[in-house]
């Protein structure tokens, strides 16, 4: 947490609040947009841990932005990554059917590379649910 989100009571009140520091509640600066102008208070929540909140705790921030950036990778990446691994499924898929044929021209089918080309599949159609 940067030091500037600690409250600090100011002595003109067009600045903000000039209520003094509750040493009982979270230290942090809450900006408040009021009419034209905006202003500044304590929180008014009772303290958690290291004088801070749940909700202003540098850890809560961290722990909330590692899920908003985990929600943006489903939400807005997934479709992204699962479009890129149909193609290549359909990629290796088609690599599948060519081993395939061209083994079964002759007698000497290869099953190594067809296992190998199949287990490639598999791993890309596991990657592809998550």
């Amino acid at each position: 947490m940067s030091i500037d989100r600690v409250y600090k009571p100011s002595p003109r009140s067009y600045q903000g609040s000039t209520a003094p520091l509750d040493p009982t509640r979270c230290h942090y600066d809450v900006w408040a947009s009021r009419g034209a102008g905006s202003t500044h208070y304590q929180c008014t929540k009772k303290i958690w841990k290291d004088r801070w909140c749940k909700q202003h705790h540098p850890d809560s921030i961290a722990e909330r932005a590692r899920q908003a950036e985990e929600r943006y990778r489903l939400r807005v990446l997934g479709p992204i990554h699962r479009a890129a691994a149909a193609r290549e499924c359909v990629d290796v898929a088609a690599q599948v059917v060519e081993a395939w044929n061209a083994d079964h021209g002759n007698l000497g089918f290869d099953n190594e590379r067809l296992d190998a080309l199949m287990e490639r599949l598999a791993a890309v159609v596991r990657r592809a649910g998550k």
